[in-house]
């Protein structure tokens, strides 16, 4: 008896409270004033907002950073061109044989690659001069003989004006060879005998 009291004592104040409001239904009470039925899922009819029913927020568009591509680099020369990660030369830095002594034809080489470097200073951060040898003579030999070249390239580079900060140098010997030795041919194996040039480039 006193569980049916207080039932309906709490029914009433929540008629009394929301006059307005419609019947339950699909386990919601709604205000007909602020709301609209017929946007039905499944068995039940839920209200929504006036104006709401059925709409969804248009999808904000996805901001994306572009980026300016690279500038391309500026070419000086015929005989060293770069591109956005290496110096290529058409001609071979040479040294006196079994010397780090560069011959004059070296040195021209090198001219040229100063002029790369010193054109497209603003987007060069770092080099890297990597000597090797071929896979002829003593192979500790060899290291230090790439070491020594490779040294002797970024001496005449700065000589030349280039920022010594931004050059390093490195020998590796016969470990790295452009062209397989076992079956290399004579201009092949001339061609493992190199320095080359790594550039990294900065990027705005």
């Amino acid at each position: 008896m006193k569980k049916s009291l207080i039932l309906v004592l709490f029914t009433s104040i929540v008629l009394t409270d929301c006059a307005t409001s419609s019947p339950m239904v699909g386990g919601m009470l709604e205000d007909h004033d602020a709301t609209i039925a017929n946007c039905g899922v499944g068995n039940y009819t839920f209200y929504y907002l006036k104006d709401t029913c059925g709409k969804t927020e248009a999808p904000v568009a996805a901001v994306t950073e572009t980026k300016a591509a690279p500038a391309a680099p500026t070419q000086v020369s015929t005989i060293a061109t770069m591109t956005n990660n290496k110096i290529e030369i058409s001609k071979q830095v040479t040294f006196k044989t079994g010397s780090a002594k560069l011959t004059n034809d070296g040195m021209k080489v090198l001219d040229e690659v100063a002029k790369v470097i010193t054109a497209n200073a603003s987007m060069i951060g770092k080099i890297d001069v990597e000597g090797h040898t071929d896979h002829t003579g003593n192979p500790t030999k060899n290291m230090a003989l790439s070491e020594a070249r490779a040294n002797s390239v970024k001496m005449y580079l700065a000589k030349k004006g280039i920022d010594s900060g931004k050059l390093s140098a490195k020998g590796f010997g016969q470990t790295k060879p452009k062209f397989d030795p076992a079956s290399a041919s004579k201009t092949e194996i001339s061609g493992n005998r190199r320095v080359e040039f790594n550039v990294e480039t900065i990027r705005n």
